[in-house]
């Protein structure tokens, strides 16, 4: 086991001055099981090999927050484009029409689910544009998405929907709020 100390690590109590800022530990016995165990600031993540496979589960909320950054600004990146005619100069729609609300909802709904506000319920209605954006514009096309290319909403539509449920992730101000809310009440 390694510890590496930091002698602003833990606050300035007495009590947590001795906390490690990080520990590893090296597993190496048993029938072909090894890995590592991390601990930073009192959160412990282990990286445990079985037989070649490594797990990955205690990643998955970090990767979840960094598939609803890029995703949510690849779509703001759309709302730009709709409504300001940036970075590509693309039709500005005019005022309160079908084509002006999916690109307010594109660039106000990408903001929110970008930096993690409001992140359930914005990623749900963007989910609701995206799929009434493939049946108005793109199944009239023919059947299979590959040929009405309809591939990137249905993407969309689904990404988002799974966000609405998962949440935003750990790294979203929404965590930070909950994280504000729960220590408050304490």
């Amino acid at each position: 086991m390694l510890e590496f100390y930091s002698p602003h690590a833990g606050g300035a109590s007495s009590e947590n001055r001795d906390v490690p800022l990080l520990r590893l530990w090296i597993i190496g016995s048993g029938a072909g099981k090894r890995g590592l165990s991390v601990q930073l600031h009192h959160r412990e993540v282990n990286v445990r090999e079985q037989r070649g496979v490594i797990d990955t589960a205690p990643y998955a909320p970090y990767v979840l927050s960094i598939l609803r950054i890029i995703v949510a600004l690849l779509f703001f990146e759309h709302g730009l484009s709709k409504l300001f005619g940036w970075p590509s100069a693309s039709s500005h729609p005019e005022f309160l029409t079908l084509g002006w609300f999916s690109g307010a909802i594109e660039f106000f709904g990408g903001a929110l689910l970008t930096a993690g506000l409001l992140s359930r319920l914005s990623a749900f209605i963007m989910s609701g544009e995206m799929a009434f954006a493939y049946f108005i514009s793109h199944a009239p096309q023919g059947f299979f998405p590959i040929l009405n290319r309809g591939e990137g909403a249905i993407l969309y539509c689904f990404i988002f929907f799974y966000i609405a449920f998962a949440g935003p992730g750990p790294w979203s101000l929404d965590a930070l709020l909950r994280h504000r809310r729960s220590r408050q009440s304490m």
